[in-house]
C-alpha cells in the first residue's frame, strides 16, 4: 500500500477535508477486505479491525456481501 507523503500527512485540513480523508481511508480499507481470498482470514480481520463477530447485527449481511463478491473469481 502506498504511504502518503509527510507533507500530505501533516498539512492542516478543514472539517470537510478531514471527512473526505476519512472517506478515502474507509474506501481503501473496504477494498482491501473485499480482496481477501480466504473466508477465515476475512472473518478474523473483520473481528480484529471492526469488532464485528458472529451474532453482531451486521455480521451475516457483511459475510453474504463478501461471499457474493467472490462469485466468479478464481
Amino acid at each position: 500500500m502506498k504511504r502518503p507523503s509527510p507533507f500530505n500527512e501533516a498539512k492542516p485540513r478543514t472539517p470537510k477535508g478531514e471527512a473526505r480523508q476519512r472517506e478515502i481511508d474507509a474506501m481503501k480499507l473496504m477494498e482491501e477486505f473485499l480482496n481477501l481470498d480466504d473466508e477465515e482470514v476475512f472473518r478474523t480481520s473483520l473481528a480484529a479491525r471492526f469488532g464485528i463477530v458472529p451474532g453482531s447485527p451486521r455480521y451475516d449481511r457483511i459475510l453474504a456481501t463478501w461471499r457474493d463478491s467472490r462469485r466468479g473469481k478464481p
